[in-house]
């Protein structure tokens, strides 16, 4: 039984592994990419973490678009970014719910911090 920490410990590794691949290769991974440097059985599952994230704030998911996925750690400034995960954790900390907005800013401050240690 997989634990709720432990998905969301998939979900860091995922980012992160994309936000390197975009530092890399200057564009973001493919699907198949993902599957394959990561260990997904199968690409339901690679959707499935890509469609948490995109709930995150994290990504935007363009279907029926090859390497659609756009990484908003850089793809938009860093202020736009932060303004916008500043949005979701007043949203989430009015409707209750604070755990996800949390989880995404840091996830995206972590994200900042390799990319400022890298360069």
């Amino acid at each position: 039984m997989t634990t709720n920490l432990a998905r969301q410990a998939r979900r860091n590794q995922l980012y992160q592994f994309c936000c390197a691949y975009y530092e890399a290769n200057k564009r973001a991974p493919a699907y198949r990419d993902i599957q394959r440097a990561l260990g997904y059985r199968s690409m339901c599952s690679v959707q499935h973490h890509l469609r948490k994230l995109e709930a995150e704030g994290l990504v935007t998911l363009r279907p029926g678009q090859a390497r659609s996925m756009i990484i908003h750690a850089y793809d938009h400034p860093p202020d736009e970014v932060l303004v916008g995960l500043a949005r979701q954790v007043v949203e989430s900390w009015e409707s209750g719910g604070l755990g996800p907005a949390i989880r995404a800013l840091a996830a995206h401050l972590d994200a900042l911090d390799a990319k400022s240690d890298a360069g």
